[in-house]
């Protein structure tokens, strides 16, 4: 046990020789490599610990170099103690680096956010300790704010804020990855934007532009395994935010620790810590593959693709050498072609043929230059980081319809990667998912947002701009939170709610095969009780019974020919599972998908597997309960409408066939009765017991009608006299009747009772 104490002390004496200080052995490497004010921007002098890191190594180690990234308004001498606990265990000081981003614990300072200069400043930093310890490799680990910033150092491609290219993934020069009370989905703190650090922009403020832009893609951190470290007691970040687990990422393994605060997590965890980097040294890990094998197996690699080529860097794109044998037969075998036809072409002249097809090609330009740009620019938002996604060659037969995803409020297309990605892992053609963006995204949190017609009609144009793209029979669309109504109205048609003037067109239910609400307000939410905002506005908004809402649920079985689902959860708290009185996202003809325990935004991103059985279950064929829009419209098709209510044919059953159904079974009824009561009363007689029953209260009621009959004769002498020529002799005959049919007995009695007439 000597050697173990000899090797700590002598670790920790060399660690105190450094004073928490670069190295001189790295300081000198820095000058002879790098400008004065970029090694001021490493060392940091004008902070009391602004950096620290460097050093000649003493023996072999199987360890790696570590990059520290320490958080918001903190320092790299603050993380003397997971410098003290790695030199503690073994793990050599001269391959612990840390630098300081920011402004350091000189001020503390909450109008700071993730900008392209931290950035910056990370990414130049890993090349600089990759350069100068020679390790091919190096392990990173970010704590807190610094997360995040270290995940956008690695990831690369453009900043946020502003147009600076970082240059290339670095992912293949790290080897783990460790965030550590890390923000990476942002900061309970954050539910409002109001300062700097809470910002849409670089903030951490739920789905802001810097998370969503690293939250994108996963298994881009390192080329082995990435953890992620959290506790139930941190209450800076959050054990939970933004409906999600605050520290959660992408292909991040969790590890999770109880009743630690946020210091605690950050600090007293450096044992775990350094598990994690000794675990990785076994190689290889199955379940992350390399970036090479894991760019082969991703089948969501065609709209990376697109969304890479249009608004950020190559990232995990296919490798460069397969794709060059793919394409250089092509281009050589063009030639070779093109060179045995060109020599005869001179005389047969067959290169005329290919002056034709360019301009055919050309005129093919022309026809889609035909649309003006506002229109292509308002599809393909390059003004927000992810405004669309979609398309692609099929390089198969598909076995799906193209599906149109479209989000909610305060929301853009990016933001359902999540869904996409699920998609692809479960064999959904890729290159049949398409996504825009309507309204302002999520560059400003505005509640003064409606569903206005303009709104509606760009949705519809674009459900119209995928049908003759991929020139599919039908598409399939989902239609999210406030989504939903939007998307229902673009299928019905009809006039604007808010412009009457605007007329939409006619219903194209015809092309939609099945439709998905999920998490939708299609009766309103529970949050607009009074109409404060404008997204709660009894017009055009989410209150309770406004036109709009009344309008799109006058009818149903219109959202498609085949069916409509709705997945509601019953701990959605922002639409609500109950509004108005109703299950807010209900609507007429749609089939229920309950879920128990999940909020808002888990109910959009986490229920993709059960959005795909949805659309999978449709394949097999049309319901025969849903009719299609033209046999409707047949049926539907009698009468002029009255201007009032003006709309298209939207699967209303008709009034007329009811009447016909209902009328002969109240006629038919009594006939039927009259026949059977006819032969039950002659049939009656040849029992005894009948007449002896139904005589004793004919003979009372002869009586009275008697009586009666006296007083009106007084009164009336003209009718009395022709009723007792009648009715009077009747009474004697049916008395003899009676005496003859019953027993002796019963005759005395009679005739003690009998009064004379």
């Amino acid at each position: 046990m000597n050697w173990i104490t000899v090797a700590v002390a002598l670790a920790v004496v060399d660690l105190s020789l450094c004073g928490h200080n670069i190295h001189p052995h790295f300081m000198a490497w820095m000058k002879q490599h790098y400008k004065p004010e970029e090694v001021a921007a490493f060392v940091r002098d004008e902070l009391t610990t602004g950096s620290f890191g460097g050093g000649v190594l003493t023996q072999e180690t199987t360890d790696r170099p570590v990059i520290l990234v320490h958080g918001l308004n903190n320092e790299a001498g603050n993380f003397w103690k997971i410098a003290r606990d790695f030199a503690a265990a073994g793990h050599p000081t001269q391959y612990l680096f840390a630098t300081t981003w920011g402004r350091g614990l000189e001020q503390t300072n909450l109008n700071v956010a993730m900008s392209c200069g931290h950035v910056r400043h990370i990414r130049r930093f890993i090349e600089a300790v990759l350069k100068y310890t020679g390790a091919p490799q190096v392990d990173i680990i970010g704590y807190s704010m610094g997360s995040p910033i270290a995940r956008k150092a690695i990831m690369g491609g453009k900043c946020v804020d502003e147009n600076v290219e970082l240059g290339q993934s670095i992912q293949s020069r790290v080897h783990t990855y460790i965030s550590v009370a890390g923000a990476n989905q942002g900061s309970q703190l954050c539910m409002f934007p109001f300062l700097e650090i809470c910002n849409m922009n670089t903030g951490l403020a739920c789905n802001s532009k810097f998370l969503n832009d690293v939250n994108w893609f996963k298994n881009y951190e390192s080329t082995y395994k990435s953890f992620n470290l959290a506790s139930t007691g941190d209450f800076v970040v959050g054990y939970m935010a933004c409906g999600k687990k605050a520290s959660e990422f992408a292909g991040g393994h969790e590890w999770k620790v109880e009743g630690m605060n946020h210091e605690q997590t950050e600090f007293d965890t450096a044992a775990i810590q350094l598990k994690m980097l000794r675990e990785s040294t076994a190689g290889q890990s199955k379940s992350r593959p390399s970036v090479k094998e894991d760019k082969k197996k991703n089948a969501f690699a065609d709209v990376k693709k697109y969304l890479n080529s249009k608004r950020r860097d190559v990232r995990h794109t296919e490798p460069k050498k397969p794709k060059s044998p793919k394409r250089s037969p092509q281009k050589k075998s063009a030639p070779k072609k093109s060179i045995q036809k060109r020599a005869p072409a001179k005389k047969a002249s067959p290169p005329k043929r290919a002056a034709p097809s360019k301009k055919n090609q050309k005129r093919e330009i022309k026809k889609d230059q035909k649309k003006p740009p506002e229109e292509v620019a308002a599809f393909v938002r390059d003004d927000l980081i992810t405004g669309s996604f979609g398309g692609g060659v099929l390089t198969q037969e598909p076995k799906d319809r193209p599906t149109i995803l479209v989000h909610g409020l305060n929301n853009e297309a990016g933001s359902l990667w999540k869904v996409v990605r699920d998609f692809g892992t479960l064999g959904f053609t890729p290159t049949y998912l398409f996504a825009t963006t309507w309204g302002r995204g999520v560059e400003k949190m505005n509640l003064n947002v409606a569903m206005s017609c303009g709104h509606v009609r760009h949705i519809r144009r674009f459900i119209e701009a995928v049908l003759k793209y991929t020139e599919a029979p039908q598409v399939n669309i989902i239609g999210y939170s406030m989504g939903s109504p939007i998307a229902r109205k673009a299928i019905l048609g009809g006039k604007c709610v808010d412009d009457p003037n605007v007329e939409l067109g006619p219903s194209i239910q015809s092309k939609v095969h099945t439709y998905i609400s999920v998490a939708g307000a299609n009766q309103g939410s529970h949050l607009c009780m009074l109409p404060f905002f404008d997204i709660c506005n009894m017009n055009t908004g989410l209150m309770c019974g406004s036109k709009f809402l009344n309008d799109i649920n006058w009818f149903k079985n219109y959202e498609s020919t085949y069916k409509s689902f709705n997945i509601a959860s019953t701990a959605d708290f922002v639409v609500g599972y109950l509004a108005c009185g109703k299950k807010a996202s209900e609507f007429p003809g749609a089939h229920e998908y309950k879920v128990d325990g999940m909020n808002h935004e888990q109910t959009e991103f986490d229920t993709a597997s059960i959005q795909f059985n949805m659309l999978r279950e449709s394949t097999a064929g049309k319901s025969k309960s849903r009719p299609i829009a033209k046999i409707a419209e047949e049926k539907t098709k009698k009468g002029e409408v009255s201007d009032s209510k003006k709309r298209d044919v939207r699967h209303s059953p008709p009034k007329k066939p009811i009447a016909p159904k209902r009328s002969p079974q109240k006629k038919s009824a009594p006939k039927k009765s009259i026949q059977k009561r006819a032969p039950a009363k002659k049939a009656s007689p040849p029992k005894k017991a009948s007449p002896v029953k139904k005589s004793a209260p004919a003979k009372k009621v002869s009586a009275k009608r008697d009586a009666l009959k006296k007083k009106n004769q007084e009164k009336n002498a003209k009718k009395d006299k022709k009723k007792p020529v009648r009715e009077l002799p009747v009474v004697p005959l049916v008395v003899e009747l009676v005496r003859k049919s019953e027993p002796e007995e019963e005759q005395e009695l009679s005739g003690a009772n009998e009064k004379p007439v």
